[in-house]
């Protein structure tokens, strides 16, 4: 048996047994459906930035044949698609987050006992977290400047900047309130001695999660993805 099985048996054991397992359902439970909460306006806020890629696109593209066959130019294209651009970076962020899409190096990491794995998890979620609330007070910070100011941005367009400025900040705030969430959840994990499942919430995608989603991307039914996935799993 593995260490990280024979870790996951031992805190089965605990949790069922300790102090804190009348506790658990209703704890647990909560911060379950808030965090499924979140993960659906972020799931939704992911889609919407795809579309905004996809409306970046169809500006540029419509300049650039206004300008070599239609002789003028839309004027306000650079300026929108830098404001779309912006509010699609984050509002993909809390989706970013929950997928485990992020760039991160842990083959250091995972070569740790679970104990120490756990809690370095716990240790880059809260740094995470800092800096998502951190940004998200900023943002808004920034939001109130500009209304306060009734700053405009310099172009032929000159649209207040509290607009663009205000979606670009929700997403930021939807990231910060997602990591909250993951922060609470884990902490209440770890008083549980529950450590293989922080690792498992924070720990990278498995090879069968990595194998899913190409297999998603590749466009596949499920039936497809099915017989695809026996066949790689008897290799």
């Amino acid at each position: 048996m593995s260490e990280l099985t024979v870790q996951e048996a031992n805190a089965g054991a605990h949790d069922r047994t300790g102090p804190a397992a009348s506790r658990e359902p209703g704890i647990l439970a909560g911060i379950a459906a808030v965090r499924g909460v979140i993960e659906r306006i972020g799931d939704l806020m992911n889609d919407a930035a795809g579309y905004i890629y996809y409306a970046i696109a169809a500006l540029v593209t419509f300049d650039v044949f206004a300008r070599k066959y239609l002789g003028f130019s839309s004027q306000g294209t650079t300026e929108l698609s830098g404001y779309m651009l912006a509010v699609g970076i984050t509002w993909g962020l809390a989706h970013t987050l929950t997928a485990k899409g992020h760039i991160r190096v842990d083959v250091f990491v995972m070569k740790l006992p679970l104990k120490i794995r756990a809690y370095l998890h716990f240790i880059s979620l809260a740094l995470l977290t800092f800096m998502g609330v951190f940004f998200a007070w900023r943002s808004w910070d920034l939001v109130a400047e500009s209304m306060l100011f009734n700053a405009k941005d310099v172009s032929i367009l000159s649209i207040p900047l509290i607009y663009p400025q205000s979606i670009w900040a929700v997403g930021i705030t939807a990231f910060a309130v997602m990591t909250v969430i993951l922060c609470i959840q884990v902490v209440v994990l770890l008083a549980l001695g529950r450590r293989a499942e922080v690792d498992r919430m924070l720990g990278p995608r498995s090879v069968e999660e990595e194998t899913r989603e190409a297999l998603e991307a590749a466009g596949l039914s499920e039936e497809e993805q099915r017989r695809a996935e026996a066949v790689l799993a008897q290799r």
